[in-house]
Order: structure tokens, then sequence, then C-alpha cells
């Protein structure tokens, strides 16, 4: 069988979903699934393999051979251990060896690699920094991650740590963070962080809001329900996302002076808020970098959004079509 003919699988895992990803060897989407992230990694493998399976098993000739799995999920991560460590948006899963019950089931190789490092790979190669040596990829959902591109290369860093952006430290005494710091970027800019101020703002004020009907309706408070009410007109919720975005803008120009790249590329569910997310960083970007051109680094959305790791996956594992090619004749 030619090698074209086969499949790859991605594999997104962030701190509220998981998202799977079946593309052809040109890395074209062929099936998606998606589900929230339970807290037992057990019961997320188990659902992977059987969606897997089920895709598996109403396929022709043409994709019946899968030539790898790629894995993004947020770290700190033993990529050559293939083990999650100790994610903080994931807390029960503490070194949890993914890579192995993957392997196991398709006897393929499987690549685990940081979610946001995918993202930026999937970026820099199919979206929105096509093209381009040097961008910096920053998601902004449940938490705050980031990925470097260099030269045209992922920048991994000792220990396969670098890029977390979420986790720089905005404000000295700010909120504690769940890797064990305070006033990280994460605590600031994220869509939990957006939730926590709109709780606290609940909590403590008796005046009316959209906010607070919003809440009655859905039942539960969410970072887009509060964009939404912002958006809408709802001075409490603009200046949460005001706030916030404020934050944002201050890591985005830390990003800019430090790395001076072509783009920074802004993916996540909090980029959904679009317009007001964008507009508010480039303000505080540009009152705040002096020593690099501003005016040449883009701040622009992912364009693969919210597909951008799986794209990224997909990558990682055609990348390396050769070895796997001569591995599977």
């Amino acid at each position: 069988m030619p090698y074209s003919a086969g499949a790859v699988i991605g594999i997104d895992i962030g701190g509220t979903k998981i998202s799977i990803g079946i593309a052809d060897m040109n890395s074209s989407m062929l099936s998606r699934y998606e589900r929230s992230t339970p807290q037992d990694p057990n019961e997320g493998v188990e659902w992977i393999l059987a969606k897997i399976a089920d895709w598996h098993k109403k396929q022709d000739n043409r994709f019946q051979r899968i030539y790898g799995i790629g894995i993004g999920c947020a770290g700190p991560l033993d990529k050559e251990a293939g083990m999650v460590l100790h994610s903080p948006n994931l807390p029960k899963w503490i070194d949890y060896p993914i890579s192995e019950a993957l392997r196991e089931e398709y006897d393929v190789p499987v690549f685990l690699e940081n979610d946001a490092n995918l993202a930026a790979l999937g970026e820099h190669r199919l979206g929105a920094g096509r093209g381009m040596e040097n961008i910096v990829y920053i998601t902004v959902s449940t938490g705050i991650g980031g990925g470097i591109i260099a030269n045209g290369k992922l920048v991994t860093g000792v220990g396969g740590s670098a890029g977390e952006i979420g986790h720089m430290t905005i404000k000295e005494d700010g909120p504690d963070c769940n890797c064990g710091s305070k006033g990280c970027l994460e605590t600031l800019a994220s869509g939990t962080a957006i939730v926590r101020m709109a709780a606290e703002w609940i909590k403590n004020s008796d005046k009316p809001s959209m906010m607070r009907k919003l809440v009655g309706i859905q039942g539960m408070l969410t970072a887009e329900l509060v964009a939404k009410a912002a958006s809408n007109g709802d001075e409490a919720a603009e200046e949460i996302i005001h706030k916030a975005m404020g934050y944002l803008g201050i890591g985005v120009a830390n990003v800019v002076t430090t790395l001076s790249p072509e783009a920074v590329v802004i993916g996540g569910g909090v980029a959904k808020i679009g317009e007001t997310l964008f507009k508010k960083v480039n303000e505080v970007v540009r009152e705040r970098v002096r020593l690099v051109p501003v005016e040449k680094v883009k701040i622009i959305p992912a364009s693969l959004a919210p597909d951008s790791g799986l794209y990224g996956a997909f990558h990682m594992v055609t990348k390396n079509k050769n070895n796997i090619a001569q591995s599977k004749e």
C-alpha cells in the first residue's frame, strides 16, 4: 500500500476539552471528535481509543493503515517517556503514561509534545504564521500557554519547557497560580481568571447585572458568558474583560520585547472575544514596547482555531514520514 494512502491521528488534551483529529498524509482533516476532559485519565484514553476504533472500522483500504499518533497536552511532560507529569490544569493526570497506552493498542509511533507548542507548529506550517520564520503562538483558554518558532524551528528549551508564557509573573502580589507561583499571567488573563473576577463581583455587588441574569439562565458562569454580557453593554463585565485583556497586553508586550517576532498569533477559547481582545492588546503593546520596531510585529488571530494543535500534531507525525514508512514496509 502506498504511504500516501495512510492516516495520522492528532490528539489535543486541554484543561477543558479533548479533541481528536484524523487526517490524511497531507494533513487534510478527515474526521474530528471532541468531549470535555475527564478527571480520570483512563476514562480519557478509553474514549480516545473507542473513537479511533469506530472511525477505523468504517474506512476502506485508503485509510486502513494508521502511521502514527501525535499528542498535545499541557505540561510539564516527560516527552521521551511519553508521560504527563503534573499539568496544573489536569490535576489528576499525574505521572500518566499516555503514549504507552496508545502505542499498546495501535503499535505505531506516538509523539508527545506540549499542546501550545503543537499549536504553534500548526499555525506556523499551515495557518496564520505560514511563510514567517519567527512567530510566537499564545493560547488563551482555561489556562494560558505558548509556543515559540525561531528561525523556522520550534524552540523547546531545557527539559522541553520553553514557551510557558502563561507562567511569567505579571503581578508580584497577584493571585495564587496552580503552578505554585503567584501573579502569573494565567491567573490574570485566562478564561479561569475572567470567571474568578466575575464571580467575585457578583458575590460582592448588589447592582443589577446582565452577568447575573445570564448565570441564572445558563446555570453556570463562563468566560464566554462574561464576554457576551460585556458586548451587550454590561459595565461590570466590560471592566472585567478590559482588565483581563490589559494584563494579556502586558504579557504580549514582554514577549515582543524579548523575542521581536514577526507575529504574535493568539488562539484559544478566550480569543473568540475577537476585536475587543486584539484592540486592547495592540494598544498596550504599542504603549509599552520601546526597543523593538513594534510597527513590524503583527498581533493576529489563529487561523486554524480551535484545531491549531491538531494540525500541529499531524505535522509532527508526517515530518517523520520517511522513518515511519520504512518501519512499516
